[in-house]
């Protein structure tokens, strides 16, 4: 439902260039070319990911319009003015500077496109402690820090983009999910100590609790390019 969401503030179809900015393994880049016929370049700094993103491309029957490739999202291997819309989709919380990042997207997107993105948040005053969450199977270890979801009304701007939208979605999302995901830790953590090793399953008990008492929330951000 998220990932439907987020295809919607795009607003792209067929014909349309967007730049997956931290693709993972290739699950909301093949449903953002499915649902809406555009193509897709997805890119992460995991090999691995890349590669099971190309598979699963092609599994899915959209090879020929999603492709992935190791980049690094603050320094994106692409021309000027390269995309007409681009996100972020859980992944800007993890680059070591959110400015930088921002940057680079405004620099391959054509003037007046729009960039869609998630990003984790804190009502706090200050920014929440940095969080090492991993690894899992199927992604390594990432260090997520939190902004205040006001703090992109400065971000964008400096980065050439004019704010759309600012929505505070927590209660949809990390809320619900990180009272899930404790639920079903605590529930099952013999038979997820099976699955994915004791070490995987006493990390996130460890990172679990502190998230929660962070108060972190998570934020819907959407953008568009300033004319260049």
């Amino acid at each position: 439902r998220l990932t439907d969401l987020l295809v919607g503030k795009l607003g792209v179809g067929p014909g349309d260039r967007v730049l997956d900015i931290g693709c993972g393994i290739g699950g909301p880049a093949i449903r953002l070319a499915q649902s809406t016929g555009a193509s897709v370049i997805g890119i992460s700094n995991g090999p691995g990911q890349v590669q099971q993103a190309t598979r699963n491309a092609a599994d899915a029957g959209v090879g020929d319009r999603v492709g992935f490739q190791c980049a690094d999202a603050m320094d994106l291997p692409f021309p000027d003015n390269s995309f007409n819309a681009a996100w972020m989709f859980e992944s800007i919380m993890a680059m070591p500077d959110r400015l930088a990042a921002l940057r680079q997207a405004a620099r391959v997107l054509t003037p007046g496109s729009r960039l869609v993105l998630t990003d984790v948040m804190t009502s706090s005053r200050k920014a929440a402690r940095p969080q090492t969450i991993g690894p899992s199977p199927d992604q390594p270890a990432v260090t997520a820090t939190a902004v205040r979801l006001g703090d992109y009304e400065t971000l964008l701007p400096q980065a050439g983009f004019v704010p759309v939208e600012l929505t505070d979605i927590s209660a949809h999302t990390v809320e619900r999910t990180l009272n899930g995901m404790w639920q079903r830790l605590t529930g099952n953590r013999e038979r997820l100590a099976s699955d994915f090793g004791s070490a995987v399953v006493e990390e996130y008990e460890r990172v679990l609790p502190l998230l929660k008492a962070a108060g972190w929330g998570y934020g819907l951000i959407v953008a568009t390019v300033r004319g260049k």
